[in-house]
């Protein structure tokens, strides 16, 4: 029987059962009975292979692995304090690209100052969407051999990775139809 480590969280587990679309009710049980659940779902169903995911699961035996190692979410983790730290200097950044990019106006007192609270936001906050989405404005202010590199944690990384490759398959396109068209109204 695989045993679930207790670093994943309910809605951890939940996300899980829903990308994979596994039969377990989820809606109002606590997190003892959910890992019952989907442990005795995992176990009585190891030979069903997965199709594309953003983990890159081929089969049940990778999902029991994944599931008895800690959660990579809990080694990324900041409390919340740091996250309040971390959103009010990506709005000093983004503060200082939308005032035209002048020290005057912002309250940093140098550029270096600036560069160094990127620097530090690019490595604590890259999984928060407003800190990248303030790293992206400033770069794109910045030269070539001064860009800032974000890092993100793996699970981010390949959310995002998901996400984008479900956006480019889902682009719409546009199909022009020329003829008469017979249009009834009921």
């Amino acid at each position: 029987m695989p045993s679930i480590h207790p670093t994943h969280t309910k809605n951890n587990l939940i996300d899980l059962i829903l990308l994979f679309n596994f039969p377990i009710k989820y809606n109002h049980t606590n997190k003892g009975w959910l890992v019952e659940d989907l442990c005795n779902f995992l176990y009585y169903n190891q030979e069903i292979e997965l199709q594309d995911n953003p983990f890159n699961f081929k089969n049940i035996c990778e999902v029991i692995i994944y599931l008895q190692e800690s959660s990579p979410k809990k080694i990324y983790t900041i409390s919340c304090k740091e996250r309040h730290h971390l959103l009010s200097i990506a709005r000093n950044i983004s503060n200082y690209i939308r005032n035209g990019q002048e020290i005057k106006r912002t309250f940093y007192k140098s550029y270096a100052d600036l560069y160094s609270d990127a620097l530090y936001l690019a490595t604590l906050g890259g999984d928060i969407a407003t800190c990248r989405r303030a790293l992206e404005l400033f770069n794109l202010s910045l030269p070539p051999l001064e860009k800032v590199e974000i890092i993100l944690s793996p699970e981010v990384a390949q959310t995002i990775a998901y996400k984008t490759k479900q956006k480019l398959q889902s682009k719409p396109c546009y199909s022009l139809k020329k003829g008469k068209f017979l249009v009834v109204f009921d």
